[in-house]
């Protein structure tokens, strides 16, 4: 019969009272910063991707058809600034949006109290401890030697300079 481990958790509760707004607006402007410059860089890859393999002009032609328009194309200078504007109005805004919501959950949390959290942190298994064994007398070596050199004449020793003041 394989013997049972018995684990230990410590469990503790946090409570969250309030969110700075400060750094909730600092996040949030990196976060959605770092979002908005991977949708760019993903966006100009596959621009490159379809341009190469020829999907782009298919769509174009597509695209011509439905609307009954013999030359039309994709421009990809006004493409790439509505992506632009667009980011800038979406960061500024997914930012404000977590602002707004930093203080109203301090408001509520005024109110009601905060979240609170309930963690279990497991711990390290508990097992029997074995005996120590006894611990052989060890040996002098060169450092019990040199301690127990007798001191030169007139040097004083270490309890008399403790009485000193010395250190």
């Amino acid at each position: 019969m394989p013997q049972q481990r018995r684990t230990e958790e410590r469990r503790s509760r946090l409570t969250v009272r309030r969110v700075d707004p400060v750094t909730v607006l600092r996040f949030s402007v990196v976060l959605y910063l770092c979002l908005y410059g991977m949708v760019v860089v993903a966006s100009v890859v596959l621009w490159l991707a379809f341009s190469a393999s020829g999907v782009r002009g298919n769509v174009e032609d597509f695209v011509g058809e439905l609307i009954q328009a013999q030359d039309f194309t994709f421009q990809a200078s006004q493409m790439l600034r509505a992506a632009a504007v667009g980011g800038v109005v979406l960061v500024g805004a997914g930012t404000v949006a977590n602002v707004v919501l930093a203080v109203l959950f301090n408001l509520i949390s005024d109110v009601m109290g905060g979240i609170t959290l309930g963690v279990e942190e497991p711990t390290t298994p508990v097992h029997a401890v074995a005996p120590v064994a006894e611990e052989e007398p060890r040996r002098p070596g060169p450092e019990a030697a040199r301690a127990e050199e007798p001191l030169p004449p007139g040097a004083p020793s270490l309890p008399r300079l403790r009485r000193a003041g010395h250190r």
